[in-house]
C-alpha cells in the first residue's frame, strides 16, 4: 500500500477507528462471556 494518494489523510483515521471498534467488540464480548457465565452459575443454584 502506498502512503500517497486519495486516501492518505483518512487512512490513520481509519486504521485508529478500526482498532478501536475491534478493542469495543472484544469488551462486548468477554462482557457477553462473563454473563453468560453468572447466569449459568446462577442457574446452578436454582436447580
Amino acid at each position: 500500500m502506498l502512503p500517497f494518494g486519495d486516501h492518505a489523510g483518512f487512512e490513520p483515521l481509519g486504521v485508529a477507528t478500526y482498532h478501536y471498534l475491534n478493542g469495543l467488540k472484544l469488551q462486548i464480548e468477554q462482557l457477553v462471556a462473563v454473563c453468560s457465565i453468572f447466569n449459568f452459575k446462577s442457574l446452578q443454584l436454582f436447580y
